[in-house]
């Protein structure tokens, strides 16, 4: 999803008191966070290199 429509969740789910959207974007960003934090611990991008940045350093699998 682009990040526009990002906001424009937010916001929507803001202005209604939307709190389970609300919960789950929390949860989905917190997670998201955990995952570039794990991928830090294993060598891949920088402190304040953003989570697809990072993500993109990953090798392919080799299936």
């Amino acid at each position: 999803m682009k990040q526009h429509h990002w906001h424009d969740l937010i916001v929507r789910s803001v202005q209604a008191k939307d709190e389970r959207t609300i919960d789950s974007l929390a949860r989905h960003l917190a997670e998201c966070e955990t995952a570039k934090q794990i991928l830090q611990a294993k060598g891949y991008g920088t402190q304040g290199q953003g989570i697809e940045a990072t993500a993109r350093l990953v090798p392919h699998s080799r299936d």
